[in-house]
């Protein structure tokens, strides 16, 4: 029998950050925080793309999780991080 697995794409957040300051602990522990609520941790996730601000690379690498840096050239300059967890 072959086993069949389904690549699917879930929001797990869209909320107000919680904390006062945006620093990289901050960010990574809501990122763990987040996670938790629904019982996964970093190895239930394949993909995260949050903005590509220091803060947020800064938490990606206490969180040991690997990352790219992609950016998109129009009217402004956006930088996405495209992180993968192979954990």
């Amino acid at each position: 029998m072959e086993r069949v697995l389904r690549v699917r794409s879930i929001l797990l957040g869209f909320l107000a950050f919680p904390y006062i300051t945006h620093s990289g602990s901050n960010i990574a522990q809501w990122i763990v925080n987040v996670l938790a609520k629904y019982g996964c941790t970093l190895k239930d996730i394949r993909t995260i793309v949050p903005d590509g601000a220091s803060n947020g690379i800064k938490a990606l690498r206490m969180l040991h999780v690997s990352f790219e840096v992609i950016e998109s050239f129009g009217d402004a300059v956006v930088r996405h991080l495209i992180v993968t967890t192979d954990r």
